[in-house]
């Protein structure tokens, strides 16, 4: 379970919390072509550029400890420190899943002749907000799970972590930085944002 967090889903998260204000900016770029009503051409390459990851968040780990019963020998405080970043991450693979989907019918208006019409454009714009609340959603579950999983005693190492973002800012630029959490939630605060607000 420590090297499933530590070197698989936990690296995933780090991504996804580093990359939140690059994804950002490039759906507000979207966003503003949609409302300037730029050629269908431009905002098809846009679309066509935005490409969020898309991962497996794994929780074989946790599902075999879980049938094993190994998680019987935890105390409840223990318990619950190990669970809560797999659930985190069984959260994430289900919004990943939708972020693609939508993405996929938000490209897919796209291709053709001629401008948008007021009817494509009205669905394009829905789907970019979609994504964009999407986006800000997984990196707010991505960082819960990374400070679940360093509580837990799995975090990912400091040198991974630097080395991620040098990579994140080699192919995004600055933009690239660690998230930071919305005002009062937090690792014993993720009640404060309702369910539909986390995507569970």
């Amino acid at each position: 379970m420590r090297r499933e967090l530590q070197y698989d889903d936990g690296p995933q998260a780090v991504v996804r919390e580093d990359l939140r204000a690059c994804f950002h900016q490039q759906l507000m770029t979207i966003h503003q072509a949609l409302i300037d009503h730029a050629p269908r051409n431009q905002i098809a390459a846009l679309a066509a550029a935005y490409n969020p990851p898309l991962r497996t968040w794994d929780q074989r780990s946790y599902e075999a400890a879980l049938a094993a019963g190994v998680t019987g020998r935890l105390s409840a405080e223990q318990f619950n420190a190990w669970s809560e970043p797999f659930l985190f991450a069984a959260a994430i693979n289900g919004l990943n899943g939708e972020e693609r989907k939508t993405l996929i019918d938000m490209q897919a208006i796209l291709p053709g002749p001629g401008p948008l019409s007021p009817e494509e454009g009205q669905r394009v714009l829905r789907d970019e907000m979609l994504l964009d609340h999407a986006n800000t959603t997984i990196a707010v579950l991505a960082r819960l799970m990374d400070d679940t999983a360093v509580h837990a005693g799995a975090g990912v190492p400091a040198a991974e972590r630097r080395s991620l973002l040098d990579l994140a800012r080699r192919h995004f630029g600055d933009c690239a930085r660690p998230f930071e959490l919305p005002e009062g939630v937090g690792l014993f605060g993720a009640q404060l944002m309702s369910q539909k607000d986390l995507g569970l």
